[in-house]
């Protein structure tokens, strides 16, 4: 294995595909294979007749930002946080 990617359908007010897994393995990263699996997804997506893609992807992992702006995706929200301590 390769790579692999992981998408569900979720019919609300609107049809969309969300991708809640993408992985490829180390030694095999950057020969386009996370591409070609999202081009797999875009095109089952619209299969489905959905009307978006959607992720999430850590603020921290800008391997992935990357690829997925380069894909043509967007930034739609923040999640913010704040670790609390306790005492």
């Amino acid at each position: 294995m390769l790579g692999l990617i992981r998408a569900s359908v979720w019919r609300e007010k609107t049809v969309s595909v969300c991708v809640d897994n993408l992985y490829v393995e180390p030694g095999s990263r950057r020969r386009g294979i996370a591409s070609a699996l999202m081009e797999a997804v875009d095109n089952w997506a619209r299969e489905k007749e959905a009307q978006r893609i959607e992720l999430h992807v850590w603020d921290f992992n800008r391997d992935a930002l990357f690829l997925y702006q380069k894909l043509g995706m967007t930034p739609q929200r923040y999640i913010l946080e704040k670790e609390l301590k306790n005492d």
